[in-house]
């Protein structure tokens, strides 16, 4: 959380929220209501992941800002977004309070920022692209394809740390939904090869040992989860002709996963034959 004063708060809030909302918290030590409210906005901070920026406000070293933002009694919340002041929360407010006035930002996210994001993804700026669709996730947190789609780009992105949580919310509709158990297929595969560098590492365990569906398994997990379908498939389709039962099915587990996922029907006809091939 940021302190914010006169010097200050043109940058840390006025500007800031054009890139994403920030809350600004009109709070004193002294006052039990915001000894209490602040630990609410500050786990709704860690949730956005960045998406959303909190500042704090001392009402007893910063009267000047509270004339001139109208607070007349703590704790008061202030939504800026835009550059502007588009919300105001007074008293203690829950979680789900705080949640609701941030969803009121964007109504229609897959109109606005979620477009925004697609456009990204399409030219390839993955970086980007996740952080835009942090945003929409941050402003509406119920939007389970935008997350889906959140967690396939942090895995592109090699970002594990930040798949798991974020594909968290997911899982149990994972049991029962073949895409969203092939998108956790990919998330526990990026998981099992995060500390390796670069393919190349994999790729050259594989030409050591060319019998090991084990060095076959990994190099076919890192390709999954980078989204090179073709390359995994080739892999996993190897572990299967090695050793159907190894990583308990993982092989064509995996295929079928990525049968799921990749966005090129012909490719994913050619390798269904190839797969029953190598089955029966």
């Amino acid at each position: 959380m940021i302190d914010a004063n006169p010097t200050n708060f043109q940058s840390e809030v006025i500007e800031a929220s054009h890139d994403r909302p920030v809350l600004v918290d009109f709070c004193a030590a002294w006052s039990e209501p915001c000894g209490l409210l602040a630990p609410i906005l500050e786990t709704l901070e860690a949730e956005a992941r960045g998406a959303v920026k909190l500042v704090k406000v001392d009402a007893d070293d910063n009267p000047a800002l509270m004339q001139a933002w109208g607070v007349r009694s703590l704790p008061t919340v202030l939504v800026f977004q835009g550059g502007r002041q588009v919300d105001r929360l007074v008293g203690i407010r829950s979680a789900a309070d705080l949640r609701t006035a941030l969803a009121r930002l964007a109504p229609e996210p897959d109109v606005d920022l979620l477009g925004q994001a697609r456009t990204l993804l399409a030219r390839g700026d993955w970086a980007r692209a996740a952080g835009t669709m942090r945003t929409v996730l941050a402003l509406n947190p119920s939007l389970d394809a935008v997350r889906a789609e959140y967690v396939g780009t942090l895995l592109r992105l090699g970002d594990t740390a930040r798949a798991r949580p974020a594909f968290e919310p997911l899982r149990a509709k994972a049991r029962t939904d073949r895409a969203l158990g092939a998108l956790a297929f990919a998330v526990d595969a990026a998981e099992a090869v995060a500390g390796v560098p670069d393919e190349a590492s994999l790729q050259r365990a594989v030409d050591a040992d060319p019998a090991d569906p084990a060095a076959r398994l990994r190099l076919g997990q890192w390709r999954l989860a980078r989204g090179q379908w073709q390359g995994a498939m080739d892999a996993l389709l190897d572990v299967v002709r090695l050793d159907r039962g190894h990583g308990e099915d993982a092989g064509r587990r995996g295929m079928l996963a990525v049968f799921e996922l990749c966005d090129d029907p012909a490719l994913v006809r050619d390798y269904r034959r190839r797969l029953s091939a190598g089955l029966y």
